[in-house]
């Protein structure tokens, strides 16, 4: 992936948490560096600033990086998927925005 592409994909990851969009669950992670926790786009906190966020495409790429899954957001019921129906989902993003 080039410069120019993680730029895009930042800035689209960005605009996804900062508007809760949960569309995007599922496709990206975001993980707050100052709290040691990840959580999915849609995720109803306080939302971080953006000097303490890190991106995931992948819940286990956040827990390998030392990240814990916010507990009370994830639930055996609406427990995000890892990637299968994010696929889909990349196009519609990109053509909403």
């Amino acid at each position: 992936m080039t410069a120019e592409e993680s730029a895009f994909w930042e800035t689209s990851f960005w605009e996804a948490l900062m508007g809760r969009d949960s569309r995007m669950d599922g496709f990206f992670f975001y993980a707050v560096v100052s709290t040691g926790v990840y959580c999915r786009p849609s995720c109803p906190s306080r939302r971080p600033r953006r000097a303490n966020v890190v991106f995931f495409r992948e819940r286990e790429a956040a827990e390998r990086a030392g990240f814990r899954r916010r507990v009370s957001i994830f639930s055996s019921k609406n427990e995000p998927g890892g990637g299968s129906e994010a696929a889909g989902l990349q196009g519609s993003f990109l053509k909403s925005k």
